[in-house]
């Protein structure tokens, strides 16, 4: 009856104690890359996108370490902006500082500053994989001792404050080593599983995903179809045996670190195998140990490592910029194109758009843009006004970037107020903050043109409205007293240049404001003297009159 009782009350408790995970993305759910790579150094990132994203794949994952010491804002949203741009997905594992022999132990009181410094970044997908330290069943990965408990604790702290400044922090554990004993400096991972959960009830059921370091021992040169704990698959013994502690079954599972050992390091003595088996290794594994639904990534350790103690999991030749044969074979492994949510937001800067327009007209009209979300605008990118018209797309524009959207708005041809929203869309689906804003249709203004002419020489002549180079009306007028013409697509209040023209006559321009109940623009007298036809009188029509003088006096007496 004890036992049945504190098993009821365990199970109440845990009820109390869990909380849900919030809104992070499945990334599962979604076309995912696997492919991964852990990189120590930025100049790097290059040579990890052509690998994880080599033969037909995009948005392959890398892990990153960010050291206390290291949380400089600048330099890793510069890191994370070049990541967007070669679309590669960050995995952050968190670390503290070398503390002699040991890296030192995170402290609670701590959890403030790395929460603030991480969401001082934009990340570079919605979910923002966050790996809780490294290894902690070793003791000088845990400030020389070993406390389950502790690291329980500090999981809980971290877990709580990142989830209450943003849902999308996807938090995963500490990868263990599976392989260690129970010693003075290390102890089995099952038994520090069950002391975690003692020490937490429920603390298994936090986590978003589940972090792996599956390493083909023993003496990281097993084979890539060994099964269960001790091997490439000691994922999957993790899964199974953590199920009795509440991790589900089907939790998202990331291999941030895994990979054999190769002969070409500095040290001859180290046993290991030739790079073409190694590359035919991870071969062998992503196509059958880690073609696993719910494996998110592998990212094997480490693309460029050029001293010990890593120096035989470099992938790249040691002094030089080539790599080993593992770094092509896995390149040309067949990928896809992952399509991880990003956030998509933006903030209306401003619009050009008059208050007052002319029915059944057609405007051009520029919204500007901010870019304050995650994504690359660019292709599929428009901007929705509804039935008023259609942009073009959105020229690349990076997060904090401004775009500058030009439109073609067209009015209906009845008049009233209008209202229409701009609303920003990637491939449809509207994102962003928009802006609505009404205007007034009005009839077509009415423009009065006046010019003199010789002898009643009114017909035939063209009249035009420029907006800069561009012409906005052309039309046939007769000259009169009373000429009046109707105007569309001007805008009511801005200045434009009208122009009149007629064979033999120098063209005349005139720049007039347009008024919403009369304009009128008067161009003066006219004097046909354009002898030679060129729009304007200058000294080669003089040279045209006295050379042709019979066709001179017929342009000045034309009738």
């Amino acid at each position: 009856m004890k036992i049945l009782l504190s098993f009821m009350l365990s199970v109440l408790l845990l009820g109390f104690l869990v909380k849900p995970s919030l809104a992070t993305s499945d990334p599962l759910s979604v076309s995912n890359n696997v492919f991964g790579i852990h990189v120590i150094d930025e100049n790097d990132l290059i040579d990890a996108a052509k690998l994880v994203n080599g033969n037909g794949g995009e948005w392959g994952y890398v892990t990153l370490v960010i050291r206390e010491e290291d949380r400089d804002t600048s330099k890793w949203q510069r890191i994370f902006d070049k990541m967007r741009e070669l679309k590669l997905i960050p995995i952050v594992r968190l670390a503290t500082y070398a503390e002699e022999q040991n890296w030192a132990k995170p402290k609670a009181e701590d959890v403030d500053s790395w929460v603030i410094f991480l969401s001082s970044l934009n990340w570079v997908v919605k979910n923002r994989y966050v790996i809780l330290f490294n290894e902690p069943n070793h003791s000088n990965e845990w400030g020389g001792t070993v406390s389950p408990e502790e690291y329980a604790k500090i999981v809980r702290v971290f877990y709580d404050s990142l989830k209450d400044a943003s849902g999308d922090y996807f938090v995963l554990p500490a990868g263990f080593d599976v392989s260690v004993p129970n010693s003075k400096t290390s102890m089995d991972v099952s038994l520090y599983f069950k002391k975690m959960h003692m020490a937490e009830l429920g603390i298994f059921k936090l986590f978003d995903g589940w972090s792996s370091h599956s390493y083909p021992n023993p003496n990281f040169s097993g084979s890539p179809y060994k099964m269960g704990r001790i091997g490439v698959q000691s994922y999957n013994w993790e899964v199974s045996y953590l199920s009795r502690f509440g991790l589900s079954q089907d939790i998202p599972i990331f291999i941030t670190e895994t990979g054999w050992i190769h002969k070409e390091g500095k040290d001859k003595k180290v046993l290991g195998l030739s790079s073409e088996t190694v590359g035919d290794f991870f071969k062998d594994a992503y196509n059958n140990a880690w073609n696993d639904s719910r494996i998110v990534a592998v990212t094997p350790f480490v693309l460029n490592y050029q001293d010990k103690p890593f120096d035989q999991f470099s992938w790249k030749k040691l002094g030089q910029s080539e790599y080993y044969p593992q770094y092509d074979i896995v390149q040309n492994i067949p990928k896809i194109k992952g399509n991880p949510e990003q956030v998509e937001n933006s903030t209306f800067i401003e619009t050009d758009i008059p208050d007052t327009l002319i029915s059944d007209s057609t405007y051009q009209i520029y919204a500007i843009f901010k870019n304050t979300g995650q994504s690359i605008w660019g292709e599929n990118y428009l901007i929705d006004i509804g039935d008023f018209g259609k942009s073009g797309e959105i020229s690349r524009t990076r997060p904090l970037e401004d775009a500058k959207v030009v439109f073609s708005l067209k009015t209906p041809s009845k008049p009233g107020v209008y209202k229409v929203e701009l609303q920003l869309t990637n491939n449809g689906k509207k994102f962003g903050q928009g802006h609505e804003f009404a205007f007034k249709v009005i009839s077509p203004v009415a423009v009065k043109v006046k010019a003199g002419v010789w002898k009643n020489d009114t017909n035939n002549f063209y009249f035009g409205v420029f907006d800069g180079s561009q012409i906005i009306e052309s039309m046939e007028v007769s000259l009169s007293e009373n000429t009046n013409v109707e105007l569309k697509n001007v805008v009511v209040g801005k200045k434009y240049k009208f122009g009149l023209s007629k064979l033999y006559y120098p063209t005349k321009f005139e720049t007039v404001k347009i008024d919403e109940k009369e304009t009128e623009v008067d161009f003066g007298q006219l004097i046909s003297m354009d002898f030679n036809g060129d729009g304007q009188f200058s000294i080669h029509d003089v040279l045209e009159g006295i050379l042709h003088p019979l066709k001179t006096l017929k342009v000045l007496n034309i009738r």
